[in-house]
């Protein structure tokens, strides 16, 4: 995975590039797989030497992943440009690079910034997911569980290749990840999060998975309860979860193969 770090640029006299001469289309790809773009660049003729360095840049803190474009005068965008350093449930910005390199070499000569990525489009998405699927360096780590005022993400290691698509379509992969994950965010709920039936300040996405077990067929969720209550809780959904997926089966049929 091609994490490229920030670093310090010399904004001084930089030209402003209206954002009519970028453009983002954004391609269909199936549920799990990484969005893949095509740029295009048309930069007004003369604005800069044809040199300079050009490059696109996306990012959302504290990723980002830089595609070199080659220059000015031999413009070559290594399009589709996949973005398997992010989430499809949270797409990063673009911005555009002219950097010098012979007068100054560094020195930023040119910038747009925040360029969108369009959020509709033919992507397949799971609307009914309850679980945002994340990627990130995580060093020998193959995966973990966040959780952020948004609710829980299965962080998964983005040095893995083709890691969104095992995850979503290897029953090797899911079957053994999930219901472990499934099982941590439950355990985070029971112990670590005090709701009441009267409150409405709980956060809503303890609310939300509260609701998912309860359709999956299990108890009510023991408020207020002793642990042995908690925990016969979560084995309860978690079981329940396991049989409503058919990991078992999943897991053989992928075996024979």
């Amino acid at each position: 995975m091609n994490i490229a770090k920030r670093t310090t640029l010399n904004w001084t006299n930089r030209q402003t590039i209206d954002l009519k001469h970028v453009t983002v289309d954004r391609h269909e790809v199936d549920l799990g797989e990484p969005v893949e773009i095509t740029v295009e660049i048309n930069l007004p003729n003369r604005l800069f030497p044809d040199s300079a360095y050009v490059a696109i840049e996306a990012y959302r803190n504290p990723i980002s992943k830089r595609f070199e474009c080659e220059t000015v005068g031999n413009l070559k965008i290594p399009n589709p440009l996949k973005l398997d350093s992010f989430s499809s449930d949270s797409l990063p910005a673009l911005r555009l690079l002219i950097v010098d390199s012979e007068q100054n070499p560094g020195r930023l000569l040119g910038t747009i910034e925040k360029i969108k990525i369009p959020g509709s489009g033919n992507r397949k998405y799971n609307k009914q997911s309850m679980l945002v699927v994340d990627l990130a360096p995580l060093g020998n780590e193959i995966w973990k569980v966040s959780f952020d005022s948004t609710g829980p993400r299965l962080v998964m290691n983005g040095d893995v290749p083709r890691i969104l698509h095992d995850i979503e379509h290897k029953p090797k992969v899911y079957g053994f990840v999930i219901p472990a994950a499934f099982k941590q965010i439950l355990t985070e709920i029971a112990f670590f999060h005090e709701l009441h039936e009267t409150d409405d300040s709980d956060d809503s996405w303890l609310r939300d998975w509260i609701e998912f077990c309860k359709k999956l067929g299990t108890d009510e969720y023991p408020r207020n309860k002793d642990d042995e209550d908690k925990v016969d809780w979560i084995e309860s959904c978690v079981s329940k979860f396991c049989d409503k997926h058919n990991f078992l089966s999943a897991l053989n049929a992928d075996m024979k193969d």
